[in-house]
């Protein structure tokens, strides 16, 4: 034999050549524990395991969470130098710190702040919106306890929305199980 192909095509082909008792039996037990087919086949399943939400902090900066940039384009050939980039990175980090983001429902600047970021008209024209010590401090715990509802609020929908496509799996210690690893690039 030049391999198999699961159990009903491996079972025939040794059915052609050889009997025993039990033949049915040992052919399903052995395509089952086989290493090499647990190690090669193609998974044709949900993923296992429902989605675990990060915990919700309850201060700003208790929790930072990093996404690393890689991959980075080339300019004219070269590698990305950091001086072509870094005359523009204040307006990126404007555009981002003052975009409504949809799971906390505010700015992040609001968030991280307690007011609004002021907008460029607002200082040409020295109309400044800066709330009060007092009233910075009220304004912040009255969005922290908005934010955090916003983010369970988003937190269970998208765990809703994965979950629909995942299965539910639990391992006792000792099990044995294949890992696939997948690099994401």
């Amino acid at each position: 034999m030049a391999g198999y192909l699961g159990y009903f095509k491996t079972y025939r082909q040794v059915r052609e050549r050889f009997t025993w008792k039990g033949l049915k039996l040992d052919v399903l037990r052995y395509v089952r524990e086989c290493p090499v087919c647990q190690q090669n086949k193609q998974e044709h399943t949900y993923p296992a395991g429902l989605l675990q939400p990060l915990p919700i902090p309850n201060r700003k900066w208790q929790c930072l969470y990093v996404d690393f940039i890689t991959g980075l384009l080339k300019a004219q050939g070269r590698d990305w130098q950091q001086k072509a980039w870094v005359k523009w990175i204040y307006l990126y980090e404007y555009c981002y710190n003052t975009t409504h983001h949809i799971s906390i429902q505010m700015t992040s600047f609001l968030a991280l702040y307690g007011y609004e970021v002021p907008s460029f008209l607002d200082l040409l024209l020295s109309d400044s919106r800066v709330p009060s010590a007092g009233d910075l401090l009220q304004k912040s715990q009255d969005i922290l306890k908005t934010l955090k509802e916003n983010i369970a609020k988003a937190q269970n929908q998208q765990k809703q929305y994965a979950d629909q496509k995942r299965t539910k799996h639990s391992f006792e210690v000792g099990d044995m199980v294949y890992l696939m690893l997948q690099l994401y690039c």
